[in-house]
């Protein structure tokens, strides 16, 4: 089993077999609630199953990861927190598990989500960054404009909820003709990510098929092309786009595994990052691939960009 089936687990089975019982359904037809597996002989349900997503939250159950907010995630996750694993290295024991213990629990088919019309649309895309505020946030981010425009684009954004509003942003196209969009505040140095659907991670090729590189996000892999001071990636790059997409990219990695020796990973230096590199290395392992995390390379930075700032910041300043 791999992350993804094990994803699809239906969790109120999954529930069940831990000993949680059913109770109720919220005021959201979608919401189920349990009495919790973690305290079978609690009163009053505290454990709850978002039916359209496929996950759960259990407001009495603190982990260390759950930050005194209860704890919640995919089965995955409910298997290591049952079991007291470290989802970062129980990862593979749990797919085990996952499949040894529960293999008669079927498989959930994903639910469609009612229509709705999306928050942001293109209503123009332009090959060249011209407007202003882009240029100086690849100034900010230390990043050269001739390696920029070869993979972003400049995006008009409408805002459907606020129409009159003019936006300008990057766009960073995926596998599925969808786009990535990071829109920059000059006023606080931050961007805020939204995606024009469908979201799906970006795949760029590269003659050296012995090796991969795995990207967070496109301004990571971008800082790496300029840190190496290339326009082209030597190998083939996956940039992730979302961690929930790692067990879709070393899937794509599986299946060259004949050719593949090692894969590089760029991840953010969180917790979302650690997961998603121990998930990794649990597909893989078996396959002899080297998973090698080169986060620790830009700690105690986040990411890849953030490091690469700091350096560029500190050589000005001590050239005065």
């Amino acid at each position: 089993m791999n992350i993804i089936q094990a994803k699809q687990i239906l969790l109120k089975k999954l529930v069940e077999q831990l000993g949680g019982k059913f109770a109720k359904h919220g005021s959201r037809p979608h919401e189920a609630w349990y009495y919790s597996p973690f305290r079978p002989d609690e009163k009053t349900p505290s454990f709850k199953i978002n039916e359209l997503t496929n996950r759960w939250h259990d407001f009495g159950h603190v982990t260390s990861r759950s930050k005194g907010k209860g704890s919640g995630g995919d089965p995955i996750d409910l298997w290591c927190d049952y079991h007291n694993k470290d989802r970062r290295s129980g990862t593979a024991e749990a797919l085990a598990a996952l499949e040894n213990l529960y293999d008669g629990i079927p498989r959930q088919r994903p639910k469609q989500l009612p229509q709705q019309k999306p928050r942001y649309e293109i209503i123009q895309l332009h090959k060249k960054i011209f407007y202003l505020n882009l240029k100086e946030e690849l100034n900010r981010r230390c990043l050269s404009h001739g390696n920029a425009g070869l993979y972003l684009k400049q995006a008009f954004i409408r805002d459907n909820k606020l129409p009159l509003k003019k936006i300008n942003g990057f766009a960073f196209g995926n596998d599925k003709d969808g786009f990535e969009i990071s829109i920059p505040n000059p006023y606080n140095g931050s961007c805020f990510k939204t995606c024009i659907a469908p979201k799906a991670p970006t795949t760029i090729e590269g003659e050296d098929t012995t090796r991969a590189m795995v990207f967070e996000g496109f301004w990571d892999f971008l800082t790496w092309l300029e840190m190496s001071k290339l326009e082209k990636p030597p190998c083939t790059v996956y940039v992730l786009n979302s961690v929930s997409f790692i067990g879709i990219v070393a899937e794509e990695i599986m299946k060259q595994k004949v050719t593949i020796q090692r894969v590089s990973l760029y991840l953010d230096n969180d917790e979302a990052g650690l997961n998603a590199l121990h998930a990794m290395a649990a597909i893989t392992e078996e396959t002899g691939i080297v998973c090698a995390d080169m986060s620790q390379k830009y700690k105690p930075y986040k990411d890849l960009n953030a490091y690469w700032m700091h350096s560029i910041y500190m050589k000005l300043n001590h050239s005065k």
